[in-house]
């Protein structure tokens, strides 16, 4: 049954999220957005009913630039994921406890472009074909480091290299199913600025190799998403296309919105995917099989917004903006 449009709730919020794409995630019973170098932590309760400000959880504070903040579930525990200016940092899913903390090497710069901002930015966990559960994150030289829980803490297992544009995001039908350790896809998608991405096989902990590549043609892509052997992908230009997981051809090509296309989410249990743009759109898709065709369940105008996240939060689709104190949650 389609969503009304017409039919949310709102939250006010204490702080404004940042205005990077992305800016939204979902764990633990909470919702997650970055303001400057700080981390906000909102109950999903407490969006649904909405209300004042005083719902709202300050988190941490870090004393770089937040560049992304991500839930993660690993081994059935979830945690919060923070990509900064010099790395990232693993908490509990409060953020109340560190649990490991892991530096860019060199600081992140790239030889002879000193200039460009040092970040880390693209999280998700993947499932290996051993059965490991990897935590990987992207860095803005290329590399993406990979990850395994190891007793209380995480240890660098592989270093993937292929890229040599910073990297935009990271995805797998784990981390879009929130740790449903059932699955049994072992990919890795990788995207960077360029708009290039890369499919990895994940055999191990420290074999990741490369299955296939899309080239790019200069638009970044900026999120993507996984679900059997589809896969979605979200480019600035406002396109949204569905390639083959496993040929790497694409099937499909929609112009999703008019504008710089911010936000891209899937359904953990269901056939469907978000996507969010500063053309003040929310759209909510289904996911067809390959060869078919998707259709519209909920659009959604929200006015003089410039929206950066959006995901799915209990029977609705959430979504937060720049410079806009409250989340609204259309169900």
């Amino acid at each position: 049954m389609p969503l009304d449009p017409q039919r949310f709730s709102k939250l006010a919020i204490k702080a404004t999220p940042t205005l990077h794409y992305n800016n939204l995630t979902v764990g633990g019973g909470n919702l997650c957005f970055t303001h400057g170098n700080e981390v906000h932590l909102v109950s999903e309760s407490a969006v649904a009913k909405g209300g004042s400000a005083d719902s709202t959880q300050a988190g941490i504070k870090d004393s770089t630039h937040i560049y992304q903040v991500k839930f993660v579930t690993v081994a059935g525990t979830t945690y919060l994921v923070l990509g900064t200016a010099s790395g990232f940092q693993i908490w509990d899913n409060m953020g109340v406890n560190i649990v490991f903390n892991f530096n860019l090497p060199g600081g992140g710069k790239v030889q002879g472009q000193e200039s460009r901002p040092s970040f880390v930015r693209g999280v998700t966990t993947v499932k290996t074909s051993a059965g490991a559960e990897l935590v990987c994150v992207g860095s803005c030289a290329g590399p993406i480091y990979c990850f395994e829980l190891s007793g209380l803490s995480f240890r660098h297992t592989a270093t993937l290299t292929e890229h040599v544009e910073p990297i935009t995001d990271l995805c797998s039908e784990l981390s879009g199913k929130q740790g449903d350790s059932t699955s049994t896809n072992n990919k890795l998608v990788s995207t960077d600025e360029s708009g290039k991405v890369i499919i990895w096989d994940a055999k191990s902990s420290s074999q990741l190799t490369r299955a296939n590549v899309i080239e790019g043609d200069g638009e970044p892509c900026v999120a993507t998403v996984v679900r059997g052997n589809r896969l979605v992908c979200a480019y600035a230009s406002g396109l949204l296309c569905f390639f083959d997981l496993n040929t790497a051809t694409k099937w499909m090509e929609i112009c999703a919105h008019s504008r710089y296309l911010s936000a891209l989410a899937i359904h953990p249990t269901r056939d469907l995917i978000a996507t969010t743009s500063e053309d003040t759109t929310i759209n909510v898709w289904t996911l067809p099989e390959v060869g078919q065709k998707a259709e519209v369940v909920l659009s959604a105008i929200w006015a003089d917004s410039m929206i950066c996240g959006v995901v799915f939060s209990g029977d609705g689709v959430a979504a937060c903006a720049y410079d806009t104190n409250e989340i609204r949650l259309w169900s």
